[in-house]
């Protein structure tokens, strides 16, 4: 299970509303929520695709 460290997470700075970030990532806006906000821990898949979707060029490893 993974979890994002809060500095990584506030020095990204966010492109879209957190709903729209949800949606291209294909899960819901709640979990979005609560895992960028370190109140939840994701899989590896969801933990790709939201640093994917933060930066194309970042790995899971920079923002977790």
């Amino acid at each position: 299970m993974y979890i994002f460290k809060k500095e990584s997470i506030e020095n990204v700075g966010f492109s879209a509303t957190q709903k729209q970030m949800a949606d291209d990532i294909g899960i819901s806006e709640s979990y979005f929520s609560k895992v960028i906000n370190n109140k939840r821990k994701c899989s590896k898949l969801a933990a790709y695709a939201i640093t994917k979707r933060f930066h194309r060029d970042k790995e899971i490893e920079d923002l977790n």
